[in-house]
Order: C-alpha cells, then sequence, then structure tokens
C-alpha cells in the first residue's frame, strides 16, 4: 500500500491576523502609558493610580508584541522546513507543532478514539491513543479543507473507528 502524503504548513493569512492584532495590542497599551498621567478607572469611583496603570500596560504590552515577534518566528520555520502528514499500512505520522522538522508517528492500532471539533467556519480532528495521548489535526494547517476529510474517511476505514 502508498502512503498518502498532505502538506502541513502554516496558513500566512492566521499567522498576519495574530502579528497585526498583537502589534495592535501592543502599541495601544504602549499609547495609554505614555498618554495617560491619570490612571484608570476600572468600575464607577474605582480609580487604579497611574503607576500600577504604568506597569500593567507595559507588561501588557511586553506580552503582546512578544507573543507577535514569536509567531512571526513560527511562521518563518514554517517556510523553512517541509513537512507532511503521512499515512501508511502502519500508522500515521503527524508533525509536531512549532515547524521544527521532527514528527510522532501514531500505529493505527493504538487510535482509541477519533474526536472531530466543529467551530466557526472549521473543524479539526483529535486523535486519543490507547494511553490517552491527544494529537490534533487542525484544518487551518492543512491547504484545504477536504484534505482534512479525505484523512478522516482514511482514518476511519483503517482503524474502523467513528470520527464523533
Amino acid at each position: 500500500m502508498n502512503p498518502i502524503k498532505y502538506p502541513y504548513k502554516a496558513n500566512p493569512s492566521y499567522f498576519i491576523m495574530l502579528i497585526i492584532l498583537c502589534a495592535v495590542l501592543g502599541i495601544a497599551l504602549l499609547y495609554q502609558v505614555i498618554t495617560n498621567d491619570s490612571g484608570f478607572e476600572i468600575f464607577p469611583n474605582v480609580l487604579i493610580p497611574r503607576i500600577p496603570t504604568i506597569i500593567l500596560c507595559l507588561a501588557g504590552a511586553a506580552f503582546f508584541l512578544r507573543t507577535g515577534y514569536k509567531s512571526f518566528q513560527v511562521y518563518q520555520n514554517s517556510l523553512k522546513v517541509q513537512q507532511e502528514i503521512v499515512l501508511d499500512e502502519y500508522g500515521i505520522s503527524i508533525p509536531k507543532p512549532g515547524f521544527k522538522g521532527e514528527s510522532e508517528t501514531i500505529l493505527y492500532k493504538d487510535i482509541a478514539k477519533l474526536k472531530m471539533l466543529h467551530y466557526r467556519g472549521g473543524k479539526s480532528l483529535t486523535i486519543v491513543d490507547k494511553e490517552r495521548q491527544q494529537t490534533m489535526i487542525s484544518y487551518a494547517i492543512l491547504p484545504q479543507l477536504y484534505m482534512l476529510n479525505e484523512i478522516i474517511a482514511e482514518l476511519e476505514r483503517r482503524t474502523q473507528l467513528k470520527a464523533v
């Protein structure tokens, strides 16, 4: 039986949206640090003084800017490393998160459950093995949604399990 291979690569639109969101939130919090000279009113008549406000805003800005930067790094990695989801006669090989070139193989005989998660605009498949370890395949990491449907159908056929 020939192995079936599916490309595993980052969808640029998700990374671009995340990077822009993090940059906007980080810059907005930095702007608050620069322009706010009286503190924040969180409830009527409850005011956080200026110094704790500055500390909170700087911490939030650092968090969002670092998250955006890390997202950019992960996206850059995804362009350098070519990875695939491979279904062969014994199991499925799934790349580990982070686009580092590593993958893990789950034997069909070790798969205990296939769980589907449907959410706004997409879906993902979680593979649960007999040791209760979970591995997720999201449609966002595949170039086309139909590829996830094909992976699900092939896993159901090879494991005799139904994805629920």
